[in-house]
């Protein structure tokens, strides 16, 4: 399998391309295990101080939509913004080089406004259009936020919602409180744990039973799929992440159940409404007491809980992937670790992870302005 043919517009500073990432005058395609290859290196020259390498990383990602090379540079450039031993001036520069190229970008469409020409196209990304809005926002280039704000509302909220939701005008707050749609959108890809396709609400307005009825579904659903499943619930402005097991043992039709919850501190308080409400529902078909994994890991990233409610079954996921047969007791395990490795982490490396996980949620939205 091969990638589309590859055509960039490269920023004047770049001199050093990488070979393996741009076919020969012809045009030929570019053999996949090249892009592979190509955008790793790429990224180690990056993850270790190379700024011409980040510049050239968000030149191919600025590449048509669908294009393999830009689609791995694109997630490759989120992911080295969030993983945890990325050197805090490798984010800053990243994020202020997305700033410059959408800069660039509005420049060329105002270039060529009214032309009769075909102007050049730079076709920068929903996620690296967030980490180019961070760098505004933290240097205060009030008008370039506005500008990239705007352009993240018309392409990841379609009109009707955007007018719904006009208390959240600005998307790049790294304190907004994450959106049901983002969640669900961001979870869309995971495997090994099925994820509830609505979020749930502790208190809905549809009436006491909503919630009650909808972990019971959950509970059957662990139990004739013999899947793990998850849901985010929404305990009123605040994300937890519900988790239910099926029982290992044959012809059980019971099951084990945790929440997580990124925002509680230990020791938890005699009632925890969540808590006392999923064990209510699940009965006498949960084979033991709904357990607590709970941490305050939102001491330097407030109102991270949908970001960090995403981590945890993403970590979930992989840790199933890579043990499909792991037992319910692997998985509070699992968390607890992720908890343990939040809180040895720099806060600009848990800040880090938080705006990754908000730019990879904006960027799975597609009811809006694709082309904006």
């Amino acid at each position: 399998m091969t990638s589309p043919a590859v055509r960039i517009h490269v920023l004047p500073s770049t001199h050093d391309a990488m070979l393996d990432l741009i076919p020969d005058r012809e045009c030929q395609e570019v053999p996949e295990g090249k892009v592979k290859s190509g955008i790793a290196g790429l990224v180690a020259r990056a993850k270790g101080g190379d700024e011409a390498a980040v510049e050239l990383l968000l030149n191919f990602s600025s590449l048509a939509e669908g294009n393999k090379v830009a689609e791995a540079a694109k997630s490759a450039l989120v992911q080295l913004y969030g993983a945890p031993d990325t050197q805090q001036g490798v984010r800053q520069t990243i994020a202020a080089q997305a700033c410059r190229l959408f800069e660039a970008r509005q420049k060329i469409h105002s270039d060529h406004k009214g032309s009769a020409h075909a102007r050049p196209t730079v076709h920068l990304k929903t996620p690296i259009l967030y980490l180019a809005g961070q760098h505004a926002h933290e240097q205060t280039h009030t008008e370039l936020e506005t500008q990239i704000n705007e352009t993240l509302q018309r392409r990841c909220f379609p009109k009707a919602v955007r007018a719904e939701s006009k208390h959240e005008k600005n998307l790049l707050t790294t304190g907004r409180f994450a959106r049901t749609e983002e969640l669900l959108a961001a979870s869309r890809d995971v495997e090994s744990i099925a994820v509830h396709p609505h979020c749930l609400e502790l208190d809905p307005p549809s009436g006491t039973n909503a919630f009650d009825d909808a972990v019971k579904a959950l509970r059957d659903t662990a139990i004739n799929q013999k899947k793990p499943q998850a849901a985010f619930v929404n305990t009123g402005n605040h994300w937890v992440t519900l988790v239910i097991c099926p029982e290992a043992a044959a012809g059980s039709n019971q099951v084990k159940a945790m929440i997580v919850d990124t925002h509680l501190s230990l020791p938890a308080p005699a009632e925890v409404p969540v808590l006392a409400r999923v064990q209510s529902a699940l009965g006498n078909r949960v084979v033991q007491p709904v357990s607590l994994r709970a941490s305050e890991m939102q001491t330097h990233v407030p109102n991270a809980c949908g970001p960090l409610s995403l981590w945890v079954v993403r970590i979930l996921d992989a840790y199933l992937q890579d043990k499909p047969h792991a037992g319910f007791a692997d998985l509070e395990n699992s968390v607890s670790r992720f908890m343990t490795d939040w809180h040895q982490m720099e806060p600009q490396a848990q800040q880090g992870m938080v705006i990754s996980a908000r730019a990879r949620m904006l960027g799975t939205l597609k009811s809006g302005d694709s082309q904006a």
